[in-house]
């Protein structure tokens, strides 16, 4: 199932003839938010590392970043609640970047952040 499920509560009853009545409250889960990360700046040769926080969802998260930069790692670690993203940009990586970081939980409900890093000489 693709797109995001709106936080609600769901309530089962049912009646047998042979049973007393029962009721069941199921949460429905509440889709992934991540945390700020924030535009970076870094200078050529010069370690870009930060984290990429998330809260929420169903299950454990998984992380991704579009496009993802040659060179770049983005590892997740912390439970299933955060990535790590380290690159180290080259003289070609100079200029403006658009990252995109998502978070998606086991229920396909996601969460995005575009970011961008900027490389200098």
């Amino acid at each position: 199932m693709r797109g995001s499920l709106r936080s609600r509560i769901y309530v089962v009853r049912w009646n047998l003839s042979e049973l007393p009545s029962q009721t069941f409250t199921v949460p429905a889960s509440t889709p992934p938010q991540l945390q700020p990360i924030g535009d970076k700046t870094a200078s050529v040769g010069q370690k870009v590392h930060f984290f990429v926080k998330a809260t929420g969802g169903q299950g454990g998260l998984t992380f991704s970043v579009s496009p993802m930069l040659t060179g770049a790692t983005l590892e997740e670690g912390g439970s299933g609640v955060r990535a790590t993203f380290d690159w180290v940009p080259k003289t070609a990586d100079i200029g403006a970047r658009a990252l995109t970081f998502t978070a998606e939980d086991e229920y396909c409900q996601r969460a995005s952040q575009t970011i961008t890093i900027t490389v200098n000489p």
